[in-house]
């Protein structure tokens, strides 16, 4: 039986949008995100990314019904800041594993990586908290990603 411990959510209504070639410099997300806030938009999911030359993509993904009002937002943000551009997957599912002190758990990254692989899944983006594992998928895999995860883990 899997853990009462560990929780897995899935969400399979989210739309990741990725602002390319934003100025790294500080305050950039804080003026990205007080502008989603502002338009009441809620952001499930954050992963910034280096880049050369001084610049970084940030991937964030929200719910479908946020997603044009996002896209404006981001829009702006883009042309008030000379970034290279918006690019938007709508066939995306957020899957999480979360426990309370995960941090200090060796093997639950690995095991939900593996459950992925062996079942076929790729992986878009990670991201981590003391108390979780955040995976972006591709949508039609969701289902069978859950199903994966559930049986790694009662192993």
């Amino acid at each position: 039986m899997l853990s009462e411990e560990i929780n897995i959510v899935l969400h399979k209504e989210v739309v990741k949008f990725t602002l390319h070639d934003v100025p790294d410099r500080p305050g950039m997300a804080a003026e990205i995100f007080d502008s989603l806030s502002r338009k009441d938009i809620n952001v499930e999911l954050v992963v910034q990314t280096a880049r050369e030359g001084g610049t970084a993509d940030i991937c964030l993904a929200v719910s479908w019904d946020d997603a044009q009002k996002t896209l404006a937002e981001l829009k702006i943000v883009e042309a008030q800041n000379r970034a290279e551009g918006i690019s938007q997957e709508e066939d995306i599912a957020i899957i999480t594993i979360a426990k309370q002190g995960l941090s200090r758990t060796p093997g639950l990254a690995a095991g939900m990586f593996r459950a992925l692989a062996c079942s076929g899944i790729n992986i878009d983006l990670i991201s981590t908290s003391l108390n979780s594992i955040t995976c972006l998928i591709n949508r039609e895999n969701a289902d069978t990603a859950r199903e994966a995860i559930i049986t790694e883990f009662e192993k």
